[in-house]
């Protein structure tokens, strides 16, 4: 699961490029002072995000059941779309969290895909062998990071599927 757990976190990069770049700029004061509120800034700018997490999640789902590989074909259609559904709202958020840290764009997106490639290298070496030994407390406390719960997610999806 180390290559699909990387592809669905390829929009991290991009969206806290994009946060940190509107921060850098002074965009949401530039809006606040012509009119629009806070909230619906930041609803908006959820919602643009979420859209372009659903197409990329719907291409890479796509290219998954055109292939014929197990991972979606023999898996339910219904617990995939809720576990994606959960892992976009979750991606999103840490976006947003993880673009806090930053004052630069390059910065940031530099970080953000250092991020991605750690952590799933981490968890794909780290996280397995926990998993094994069954150390269930360990790895509920790092089940708290985005990415190992993601790698969680795709690992137990794996072992039941045939």
């Amino acid at each position: 699961p180390l290559f699909s757990m990387w592809l669905m976190q390829i929009i991290l990069p991009l969206q806290v490029y994009a946060i940190v770049m509107e921060k850098q700029s002074q965009l949401r004061i530039m809006s606040y002072m012509q009119g629009l509120s806070p909230a619906a800034y930041y609803i908006g700018l959820t919602w643009i995000y979420f859209i372009l997490y659903l197409v990329c999640m719907s291409l890479f789902i796509g290219l998954g059941v055109a292939m014929g590989l197990n991972f979606f074909v023999k898996n339910s259609f219904s617990v995939q779309l809720v576990f994606y559904l959960t892992w976009g709202v979750a991606l999103l958020s840490f976006g947003l969290l993880f673009s806090a840290c930053f004052r630069e764009k390059k910065s940031g997106t530099l970080a953000s895909i250092l991020y991605i490639i750690i952590t799933g290298f981490v968890a794909n070496v780290f996280l397995v062998q926990l998993i094994e030994q069954d150390i269930t407390v360990l790895v509920a406390l790092l089940q708290v990071i985005p990415s190992f719960a993601l790698f969680r997610g795709k690992h137990i999806r794996r072992i039941f599927c045939p």
